[in-house]
């Protein structure tokens, strides 16, 4: 969950400032693994819109629905391709 990736990524930090130097290399994978999920999460509820939304239109995203009619040949092959 998102809250877990917030709660080891502030663990991580603190067992991170807490180590001398030397120390430190062995908390980076926690590091990047908890920070990385945390900014991962963040992006995705930030870019989340409701259904009803104009964000949610693929008119909102022209370049976008270009490619996908580009690729697959339209929203409608693309939804059936995945």
């Amino acid at each position: 969950s998102h809250q877990a990736y917030v709660t080891n990524l502030n663990k991580t930090i603190e067992a991170y400032n807490a180590n001398p130097l030397q120390n430190r290399i062995a908390v980076l994978a926690a590091l990047n693994f908890n920070g990385g999920g945390h900014i991962n999460h963040s992006l995705f509820w930030e870019n989340l819109s409701p259904a009803s939304s104009p964000d949610a239109s693929p008119d909102a995203a022209p370049k976008l629905v270009a490619e996908i009619t580009r690729v697959w040949g339209g929203l409608d092959q693309f939804k059936q391709a995945f």
